[in-house]
């Protein structure tokens, strides 16, 4: 009898346990502003999209559920669940928890950061005050751009006392300032030492008064599948009405507003998986940014779908840890597709080989030669928006680069912001045929001097006004194509290209003059390597 009492009182204080650890919901919860401002028509045409990968190719099944918490045990960050306080900063919380995740991931579950959301709502949106870093709203996207051209710093949650930039907001809005350096005094890194660099970002945004049909929704619901499996949580952009501000489990998975629901604003969240509730509805797990004590310990359970609430019609995320493949030996040892200089009104400036989805920087020496300056990288880590490789050409428009592909489609106006490592290039393209010239610039004080090289005009140079210069057979003797053209110092261009094999070759020509019609190699076609010192 004593024994059959102590399984009774055990049972019964479980279950006590169980009732009082239930959530209630909370009439007296105070959300904060809902102001995601999603991306314009003009901008979502000047990000970076999703281009699937061989890893994304590898993803033949999609379960019927899936959690990146589980998926990924030891990347705390994906647990966490924020709390932006009182400002609409909803973009940056969940923008920075994304980053979090997928630097941890990319490390192989190794590096568990916070990534600040507090740098990320104070620094992402340049023309903001700092009052409006709290209250006027933003992007994910605006985020993971920063990130990519300057870094973020480490940054716990409020009065946390983690990390370089902890967040500043909590039950009351304050303005919030772009650190120099960290505000955390028990920190003692230097907030550039602390920064965490990524290689790109890209969008799957529905441009405005776009209603997607459910091919494109499946279609969508898919690619963000297999992402989520592939390299992480995600952020999406939603609407948010009120019945959702107070929904919990208990009310089954969130189908969209209710009779009567009145609508808040745009949210940003995070998700990190998907499952199906008992009676077979697909839902997305969303993991908030209003504390633990909303929805169901800070998780929310949206149908999936059928685009509720637009939670499938903005989608974005980092690219973290590219793996680099890239060799600097294989660009003396195998043909370039292009090569430009960053600013052709400064022959000193940063040159670039491409060469299939790698990128090598050159410097041009006195000798009127080149050499590597690092290693070779993947393109996304030098230009942002940068189209599928090859890059096979490029020309100029107000003395920015575009940079062309083999399918016309183009990185417009790719220009380096101050204090950036990285160029920014819009999205487009070009009509007509492919760029069949190959084409150096130069200025000469302030006239901009152009000559291009011509396949169809194999002994003619072209310059800028179109009159050709006769160069006989000085190019078509060694070369069966050329790739490049790079000023070197307005008088001398060096000429990449390939020979009848299909071998690279690459030698210096001295420009036409107004004397001499012809030109003339100062070094003579060959192998690259007696142009350009690669890399190792």
């Amino acid at each position: 009898m004593a024994r059959f009492t102590k399984i009774l009182l055990t049972v019964l204080f479980v279950l006590a346990v169980v009732v009082e650890g239930k959530k209630k919901k909370n009439p007296n919860k105070k959300f904060p502003p809902c102001t995601n401002t999603v991306l314009s028509d003009q901008e979502i045409d000047r990000t970076p999209k999703f281009k699937p990968s061989v890893r994304h190719r590898g993803v033949t099944l999609i379960p019927v559920a899936f959690d990146a918490r589980v998926q990924w045990p030891k990347c705390d960050s994906i647990k966490l669940i924020r709390d932006q306080g009182m400002c609409g900063t909803c973009w940056a919380v969940s923008g920075a928890s994304v980053l979090s995740d997928r630097i941890c991931i990319a490390s192989g579950q190794k590096i568990n950061v916070q990534v600040s959301a507090n740098q990320a709502a104070s620094c992402s949106v340049a023309t903001q005050t700092p009052t409006q870093n709290c209250n006027a709203g933003g992007d994910a996207a605006n985020v993971y751009k920063f990130a990519s051209l300057y870094g973020l710093p480490t940054g716990g949650e409020f009065n946390s006392k983690v990390g370089c930039v902890p967040y500043q907001v909590g039950n009351s809005a304050v303005p919030l300032t772009c650190s120099t350096k960290c505000t955390n005094p028990l920190y003692t890194t230097t907030i550039a030492s602390d920064n965490r660099m990524i290689d790109s970002y890209w969008i799957t945004y529905q441009k405005q008064n776009t209603v997607m049909n459910q091919t494109t929704i499946d279609t969508v619901v898919n690619q963000m599948q297999t992402e989520i499996m592939t390299n992480g949580p995600i952020t999406v952009s939603i609407q948010v009405y009120n019945d959702f501000q107070t929904w919990d489990a208990d009310d089954g998975v969130y189908k969209g507003p209710g009779a009567g629901a009145q609508k808040i604003g745009g949210h940003a969240v995070k998700l990190i998986g998907w499952n199906k509730d008992k009676t077979g509805t697909p839902y997305w797990i969303i993991s908030n940014s209003w504390g633990m004590d909303a929805g169901e310990e800070g998780l929310y359970w949206v149908q999936m779908g059928k685009n509720v609430i637009g939670i499938e019609s903005s989608i974005s995320a980092p690219t973290v840890s590219l793996p680099n493949t890239c060799t600097g030996a294989s660009f003396c040892n195998k043909p370039i597709d292009s090569v430009i200089l960053s600013n052709v009104k400064d022959s000193k400036s940063p040159a670039y080989l491409f060469q299939g989805a790698c990128i090598q920087q050159v410097s041009i020496t006195t000798a009127g030669k080149l050499t590597a300056v690092g290693s070779a990288v993947p393109i996304s880590k030098v230009f942002l928006g940068a189209p599928a490789p090859p890059i096979i050409g490029s020309f100029l428009q107000s003395n920015l680069p575009w940079l062309i592909n083999s399918a016309n489609q183009a990185g417009s106006n790719c220009q380096q912001p101050t204090g950036a490592s990285k160029f920014t290039c819009g999205g487009g393209s070009i009509s007509g045929s492919t760029p069949g010239a190959a084409s150096t610039n130069f200025y000469s004080g302030s006239t901009l001097t152009t000559w291009s090289y011509y396949p169809n005009n194999q002994n003619w140079l072209f310059d800028t006004n179109g009159n050709g210069k006769s160069i006989g057979t000085l190019i078509t003797s060694k070369f069966t194509g050329i790739t490049g053209m790079l000023n070197l110092d307005g008088s001398r261009m060096a000429v990449f290209g390939k020979d009848a094999a299909g071998k690279p070759l690459a030698g210096v020509m001295a420009y036409p003059t107004a004397a001499a019609a012809g030109a003339s190699w100062i070094i003579q076609p060959g192998p690259p390597s007696g142009v350009l010192t690669c890399a190792a």
